[in-house]
C-alpha cells in the first residue's frame, strides 16, 4: 500500500481523563475515540469537525446513542481489525422485545443486545 502524505503534519494527542472536559473548540477535532469510556458522542460532537469520524465500541451504549443521534451517520465497522461498510443495515437490529431508545440506553448505562454485533463502530459527524 501506498502511504498518504498529509499537510500539514498530523496532530495527535491522547486525553487521559473527564471526556467531558476534553478541551478543545467546535470542530477541531478529525477522529474521536471512545472505548468502554461513556457517551463520548454526545459530549464531544461539538468537538468533531464535520466529516470527523467517531470510532466507538457499545459497552456503554456510546455506539447506539450515536446512532440514534441526527448528527451522525453510521458508515461501518471494524470487526478482527479490519474494517467493513458492507451490510450496516444488519447492525443495531435489537434481540427480544424490548426496543432500546435514548432514554433507556442512558438509565442502563450500557449497550443493547442485538442480532449482530460488532467489536467498533464508525460514524460520520455530519
Amino acid at each position: 500500500r501506498e502511504h498518504r502524505e498529509y499537510d500539514p503534519e498530523p496532530r495527535i494527542e491522547f486525553w487521559h481523563g473527564d471526556y467531558a472536559e476534553l478541551p478543545g473548540t467546535a470542530g477541531e477535532f478529525d477522529l474521536l475515540i471512545s472505548q468502554y469510556a461513556g457517551p463520548v458522542s454526545q459530549a464531544c460532537a461539538h468537538l468533531l469537525a464535520p466529516g470527523g469520524v467517531l470510532y466507538a465500541n457499545d459497552s456503554h451504549g456510546d455506539a447506539t446513542l450515536a446512532h440514534f443521534d441526527a448528527r451522525y451517520e453510521f458508515i461501518g465497522v471494524v470487526e478482527g481489525g479490519e474494517v467493513t461498510t458492507d451490510a450496516l443495515d444488519a447492525y443495531f437490529r435489537p434481540r427480544g422485545r424490548r426496543v432500546p431508545t435514548r432514554e433507556s440506553v442512558s438509565a442502563d448505562g450500557r449497550g443493547p443486545r442485538y442480532h449482530v454485533e460488532a467489536a467498533g463502530y464508525l460514524f460520520s459527524r455530519l
